[in-house]
């Protein structure tokens, strides 16, 4: 802890808890970057039907701590800044955006996949973890001829409370079209990962407009648009990061009165 090799702690979240933690070396004259990759009340709310509204608060909290003890924070995009500005009373000289996206030079190597074309003539595609919050059921609802959807679970997917693989599953299996949508899983390999971008006819980002997807930027949108397919995704009130984007085709509207039973 006293070592002296190094002098800053650059710290991601989620959760927040992990600035606060690490305080201890502010007081031995380390500094610390706050890399905020998600905004954790947003996210908490998006994934739980029934949020507590003490542990909302103790979210925001903990943001807050947060940017208080960072010397410097990095946000993803100009929303999240926004947001530490705003909410978190931060001047602008000490939040950054820095952004992520694919390699460009992956755009070398973009060849189809033939085992995974033989396998429908027509294949849509889905990239990212399977959170209650990324809308799949909303995607299972539209697709009822659906080829492909793979998903890659999160590290914590052995916990049934952030886990809701099994729940899209069982909602496949209630709309009749399992046998139409293969849940490819993990997919470490980038090379296998992008030959089944490639091969996709239409790849889709189904997130519903909510205050966590509607700040957010993700990594795997930027992922589907390299192979140039189209992308069809929800609408969202006011894009930022993509508002100088060519146009995209909007997921139909489903309304509900009530949230899915199937929610945590």
């Amino acid at each position: 802890m006293v070592y002296p090799g190094f002098d800053i702690v650059h710290i991601a979240n989620p959760p927040d808890c992990l600035v606060p933690v690490t305080a201890v070396y502010k007081m031995l004259g380390k500094r610390i970057i706050y890399d905020q990759h998600d905004l954790s009340p947003e996210l908490y709310v998006a994934r739980f039907s029934r949020s507590s509204a003490v542990l909302l608060r103790l979210q925001l909290w903990l943001e807050l701590l947060s940017y208080k003890l960072a010397d410097h924070v990095i946000v993803t995009n100009e929303s999240y800044r926004e947001v530490a500005t705003s909410r978190g009373r931060q001047p602008e000289t000490k939040v950054t955006v820095v952004r992520n996206g694919p390699e460009l030079e992956q755009l070398q190597a973009l060849r189809v996949d033939e085992e995974l074309r033989q396998r429908s003539r027509n294949i849509i595609a889905f990239a990212g973890i399977t959170g209650y919050q990324d809308g799949l059921d909303y995607l299972c609802e539209h697709c009822t001829a659906c080829a492909a959807i793979w998903a890659e679970p999160t590290p914590v997917r052995r916990d049934r409370r952030w886990r809701c693989l099994p729940d899209i599953k069982k909602l496949s299996q209630e709309l009749g079209i399992e046998e139409n949508i293969w849940f490819v899983g993990w997919v470490s390999d980038l090379d296998t990962y992008f030959r089944y971008l490639s091969t996709a006819d239409i790849c889709v980002a189904p997130e519903p407009s909510n205050q966590y997807n509607d700040k957010s930027t993700f990594v795997k949108s930027w992922n589907t648009c390299l192979p140039e397919n189209p992308l069809s995704r929800s609408i969202f009130p006011r894009p930022v990061s993509a508002r100088k984007a060519p146009p995209r085709m909007p997921l139909p509207t489903i309304t509900r009165t009530s949230p899915p039973s199937w929610l945590p």
